[in-house]
């Protein structure tokens, strides 16, 4: 952000803030209080009060499915990270200058550690229904060039959107960001210093949890404002806004025009009456990305649902038979054995402690009190738990993988497919019933690209080096934003990659990560060169490059030498800027 203090007498923003934040919490408190309560009934406590009482705190077993069961779809997002690829979409866009910014998008990404974001969000999702993740800029060190980060936002309920639903939020008008601060805390910072001259808190403010004896609300507050403005075309392909035309003062004749609203994003961060900072916002989409789980409209009402929302009765089903069946176990008393009256006279101590001690031999007597013939005792076995109560625990299970969707097979245990087929099969319904929680994280991660790709002109505005990154995380830098001589076919040309001329847009699509890819690659090269030797003269190289080994590119490159003129691949453009040695 471009940081600087603001004035604490914006009196008029700051209410219209304030009546957002209600706003957005009244409409948005029914899924936050689910999230919340989806995340405690996983991670901390799975049994109601009235169930505690009943069996006593310390008599509880829980047998906690619902983990596995958020894994299995968390651990294949993982697995299949959507990516992010930019395509040209108008006349004055180009797919070389496309793919400098997909490099660039993947610089930004590894460099922010984004998996990061991109995990914990989707983790949220289906956990607790929704998750969110956000953008920021900032200074390179030692530099007046800026940097743009993708970062995770640990804790959602910290988010508080616009109460007008948008699937990827590219059309709020505003959001939240907030921290509930402890008051002794806050008093010890510098924020509490630049408050030094009052007026922050009262006006009620502690009615709303803005300013309480305990803590402090510390907000950030992203919001849109629209102005009218005129849309030109000059004559070199540069499409800008009238009155920034207007400004760059270039004698470039304007070949068309047309009027189109005009949308900034301001940001501030406040606590109660006071502003701290304010900035403008480089881009016109606010950049918090959220990613929901499931979502359906009740009564006009939105509603994001998460994995297991209603799979608890179940849950609780499961821990409730197993808890009832170790009672019912431990609770029953030891095999006893039957004799008659008098047959123990004399051994009544080995008799007594027949349960707990391991004795070798057992003596009886072979009649009884009245001196008649008696048979030798013998102990009676335990029935076991009611076979209700085993049956209650095993209809639980499968009423759990009934509402989720996933089946055995798609846990990993046997089930009862035979045929490899019929895994697949089963496994493939797993994968179908639970695809929307998939899909949901790629339109984020595409929303996340469109903010990219709104935001990069802004910040890579000025010529400079920039590093991109290919798919297989090879890496290369570029000239952006002024003409630079690069090789081609042996030849230099002169060539610009301008960031703000043209139109792009993002799709995104879910798969293997590339050293998925590339293992599987290479095993198919190694079926078809084993089963056609004579190939290996012709694809050897390729083997060789796809191999995660040592010394596999070396080979590659030597192989490579022995190919036929024709076959050698050609070195077609070295991106590398041509730059004054200075």
């Amino acid at each position: 952000y471009s940081k600087a203090v603001g004035d604490d007498s914006d009196k008029e923003l700051l209410e219209e803030a304030r009546r957002r934040f209600k706003l957005s919490s009244d409409y948005w408190g029914d899924n936050r209080a689910a999230f919340a309560e989806d995340l405690e009934f996983t991670y901390v406590d799975q049994w109601p009060q009235y169930a505690k009482e009943a069996f006593g705190k310390d008599s509880l077993i829980t047998i906690n499915r619902q983990i596995s069961f958020n894994r299995q779809v968390t651990n294949d997002m993982r697995q299949n990270r959507a990516s992010i690829k930019v395509r040209p979409v108008d006349d004055n866009a180009d797919v070389e200058t496309a793919e400098v910014l997909q490099g660039l998008i993947r610089h930004i990404e590894a460099n922010s550690k984004a998996d990061l974001a991109y995990d914990t969000a989707d983790r949220y999702a289906v956990e607790g229904g929704f998750g969110f993740y956000r953008i920021i800029t900032d200074y390179k060190p030692n530099s007046f060039d800026q940097e743009i980060f993708i970062k995770e936002v640990d804790n959602p309920l910290s988010v508080l959107p616009d109460y007008r639903f948008s699937a990827d939020g590219s059309d709020w008008e505003y959001c939240f960001i907030h921290d509930e601060m402890p008051r002794k805390d806050f008093e010890k910072s510098d924020m509490y210093d630049s408050c030094s001259a009052g007026g922050w808190e009262g006006d009620g403010l502690d009615e709303d949890g803005w300013a309480t004896e305990d803590s402090v609300r510390v907000c950030e507050y992203f919001y849109k404002e629209r102005t009218k403005d005129t849309l030109v075309r000059l004559e070199d392909g540069r499409v800008m806004f009238k009155s920034d035309y207007e400004e760059m003062g270039e004698d470039v004749p304007v070949q068309d025009s047309r009027s189109q609203e005009r949308i900034a994003v301001k940001w501030c961060k406040f606590v109660g009456n006071h502003i701290l900072e304010r900035a403008d916002w480089a881009g016109s989409i606010i950049p918090v990305i959220p990613v929901y789980g499931d979502t359906v409209v009740v009564n006009g009402k939105h509603i994001t649902i998460s994995l297991g929302r209603y799979a608890k009765d179940a849950q609780r089903m499961v821990n409730y038979s197993r808890t009832k069946q170790a009672e019912l176990e431990a609770l029953a008393p030891k095999a006893p054995y039957i004799m008659a009256e008098g047959q123990d006279e004399g051994y009544e101590s080995d008799w007594e402690n027949a349960n707990n001690t391991n004795f070798s031999s057992l003596k009886y007597k072979l009649v009884d009190l009245n001196g008649q013939l008696a048979p030798p005792p013998q102990r009676q076995n335990y029935a076991g738990a009611p076979a209700g109560v085993i049956t209650l625990g095993q209809m639980a299970e499968q009423d759990m993988m009934a509402i989720i969707g996933i089946h055995e097979a798609g846990l990993g245990q046997r089930s009862n497919e035979t045929s490899g087929k019929a895994i697949e099969a089963r496994q493939r319904e797993g994968d179908n019933s639970t695809f929307n929680f998939v899909d949901n994280t790629t339109r984020a991660r595409r929303a996340c690209g469109l903010a990219l790709i709104d935001l990069i002109p802004h910040i890579y505005d000025t010529p400079q080096v920039v590093r991109i990154l290919g798919e297989d995380d090879t890496q290369k830098t570029v000239m952006v934003n002024e003409p630079t001589q690069v090789n081609k076919n042996g030849q230099k040309i002169t060539r610009i990659y301008d960031l703000s001329v043209g139109q792009y847009d993002v799709i995104c699509s879910a798969g293997a990560s590339y050293s998925t890819k590339r293992a599987e690659g290479a095993a198919f090269l190694e079926r078809v060169a084993g089963a056609n030797p004579e190939l290996m003269k012709i694809i050897g190289d390729l083997v060789f490059k796809a191999q995660d080994m040592p010394y596999a590119d070396d080979i590659s490159d030597r192989l490579q030498k022995t190919l036929p003129p024709e076959m050698r691949p050609q070195n077609d453009e070295s991106e590398q800027p041509q730059l004054p040695p200075e």
